[in-house]
């Protein structure tokens, strides 16, 4: 209880808006797991059970302890939401002003121009905000519907195999949503069962 709430947690706050570096967050990890274990600088005890497991969710057999990467990257991921969701607030309007104008986006060494740290550690956060974020749909939704992100198998493309026609891939999601349902006769191929009741599931 003590490592989940105290000292794991006391890093909270540079965790919300910078990314710790490898040997940083390796050192918090080290700490919980000599305090977790009993040990300290003049007396060493042996760690029972592998650090990866006492990291896993008690579901899954762990303690619930996170570790300081995963944390500092879910902290992070939350702030890329934060900026998604608040387009409005002042510090989201200064970044997007900043590091998404059409010249900088276009630039061929865009990588590597230099960021603040904010951006650099949202950048890091980005992949597991992608990876839990997706659109909530309706009737009139304009989003595409092979290759947005708007159902839990992430894009539908990639439940497709083989190449698909020109007017297939333009295909929005609007084009197949009827009042009943699904208008499965829009698509010029039969979709896998399993396909069908993850779509029929999405409100």
């Amino acid at each position: 209880v003590l490592v989940k709430h105290v000292s794991s947690t006391i890093p909270n706050y540079v965790m919300q808006c910078a990314y710790l570096p490898e040997k940083i967050s390796e050192g918090i990890d080290r700490v919980n797991r000599n305090f977790l274990w009993g040990s300290s600088e003049t007396a060493k005890k042996t760690h029972w059970v592998n650090w990866e497991k006492v990291t896993k969710t008690k579901e899954e057999g762990g303690l619930g302890i996170q570790s300081a990467k995963g944390r500092n990257l879910a902290l992070l991921a939350k702030l890329n939401w934060r900026y998604q969701s608040g387009g409005s607030s002042l510090w989201a309007q200064v970044l997007k002003g900043k590091y998404c104008s059409t010249r900088r986006i276009n630039s061929s060494n865009r990588d590597r121009l230099p960021c603040s740290r904010v951006w650099a550690a949202m950048k890091k956060g980005a992949e597991v905000f992608k990876k839990g974020v997706r659109w909530t749909i309706g009737r009139d939704s304009n989003l595409s519907l092979w290759n947005d992100n708007w159902t839990k198998m992430d894009s539908l493309r990639q439940a497709i195999q083989g190449p698909l026609t020109r007017e297939t891939m333009d295909l929005r999601v609007r084009d197949v949503v009827s009042v009943g349902g699904w208008d499965w006769a829009k698509i010029p191929f039969v979709l896998l069962d399993q396909t069908k009741l993850e779509l029929q599931a999405i409100p």
